[in-house]
């Protein structure tokens, strides 16, 4: 189903278009609506839209700006202009921030749709290949995984792919967890093994826990990498505790044997394969009948303790530094920040709105405008050469934000600091 966001000041019209065309018939849902730009980019940094379909003149922010800042955050969304006549011409400059289509504000109906529609298509299209891709990096991140668990001695090869992929510890600490059955293949409602792991894996990834968790599966056996801040006794008993419980009710609802074995906490990348051995090795005991207790779920190799820290601060440290690094890069988006903390956009955005009290959007602009105050003072640079170095194509737009940001232009500001 496409998720479509409506921006239009004209509140009638704006309704209109919700209730005239039948939208859910066409496999649309409407997930917002705004009555400018500047209340949209409030409202989608949490409900997260596939195609905007957005007037052009509005109050506060206009469809134009709104496109660019599309443009620049969220390159993925699909952008739909409505347009009146006079505004055709204008709407034409709109193709060079990639606006997928643009519609007469009082065509029919259907042309509306027809153009959200095709949006819609575009947007699903650039899915499915990036899809493909991400098949391809997951086979090789896999391999990676499996590589640093199973071999004691880390080659330059495994090092640099390692490198080259996008698998980032964020931490030092790292601990290994070895989850077998001793019946899930005779469970009547697991088809197989590896589904009951895909299971596992699923509810591992969204536990509340301050640790990043990586899978790698066997056909018997499914390993958990996890990556931690330092080591801390709750934290690590937590997870203890979490996983034990779910064990215990994956054992009920499946009518199978669930163990776990948890090496201990290690520091670099070469503990990886010493946890992974540990864990193992008692997994391998429990196979052979030589270990668990019949009640005892979870057994642990060692002891280990650590001083839990704020997981939010520090994600949000990383944000920062990202928009500090790369904040002159023209393609600098949600997206992109997303990928590098890997959390998803929604939440980044509300957990960087909490932390700093202002938006991701604002404030990659916030720092824009700082470093082009400094060139403006201790630089002899044009105004298009600024706007170009901090990562804006379009010298007007930049020359605008300036001015909402600083209350001057950038060339009365230059001239200001030049007289004192």
């Amino acid at each position: 189903m496409c998720r479509l966001f409506i921006v239009e000041d004209e509140e009638i019209i704006r309704e209109g278009i919700q209730k005239n065309i039948d939208w859910e018939l066409n496999d649309v849902k409407i997930v917002g609506t705004a009555a400018n730009g500047k209340e949209c980019l409030e409202k989608i940094e949490t409900c997260m839209p596939e195609v905007i379909l957005s007037d052009i003149k509005m109050p506060f922010m206009d469809g134009m700006e709104l496109i660019q800042h599309i443009y620049e955050l969220y390159p993925k969304i699909k952008v739909v202009l409505l347009t009146a006549f006079d505004e055709f011409e204008y709407a034409k400059k709109a193709l060079n921030y990639k606006v997928s289509q643009y519609v007469m504000k009082y065509e029919e109906n259907e042309k509306i749709l027809e153009a959200v529609l095709r949006a819609g298509n575009e947007y699903t299209a650039s899915l499915n290949q990036a899809e493909r891709v991400k098949q391809s990096e997951i086979l090789l991140e896999n391999k990676i995984l499996r590589d640093l668990l199973f071999y004691d001695e880390k080659s330059e090869e495994i090092y640099q792919n390692l490198l080259n992929s996008n698998i980032k510890f964020l931490y030092d600490n790292f601990f290994v967890t070895c989850i077998s059955n001793r019946n899930l293949t005779q469970s009547k409602h697991i088809r197989s093994i590896a589904e009951g792991y895909n299971f596992l894996e699923k509810e591992i990834r969204i536990l509340d826990l301050e640790i990043d968790f990586y899978f790698c599966k066997t056909e018997q056996k499914l390993f958990i990498i996890s990556n931690i801040d330092k080591k801390t006794f709750d934290l690590f008993n937590k997870y203890i505790k979490i996983l034990e419980s779910l064990l215990k009710q994956k054992e009920k609802e499946w009518e199978c044997n669930l163990k776990a074995s948890v090496g201990s906490i290690y520091i670099g990348l070469e503990g990886i394969s010493k946890s992974y051995d540990e864990a193992n090795y008692i997994m391998s005991l429990y196979q052979m009948n030589q270990y668990f207790d019949r009640d005892k779920k979870i057994v642990i190799v060692s002891s280990n303790d650590s001083v839990s820290g704020s997981a939010n601060k520090k994600t949000v440290d990383q944000i920062v530094e990202y928009i500090r690094k790369h904040y002159c890069e023209k393609d600098i988006c949600l997206d992109s920040i997303s990928k590098d903390v890997h959390l998803t956009p929604a939440y980044i955005s509300a957990m960087f709105k909490k932390e700093k009290g202002i938006n991701i959007s604002d404030y990659i602009i916030k720092i824009r405008i700082e470093r082009a105050k400094y060139l403006l003072m201790t630089t002899d640079m044009k105004t298009y050469e600024i706007s170009e170095e901090i990562g804006y194509v379009n010298s007007q737009y930049f020359s605008v934000l300036f001015k909402r940001n600083a209350g001057v232009s950038p060339t009365e500001y230059r001239q200001r600091v030049s007289e004192k």
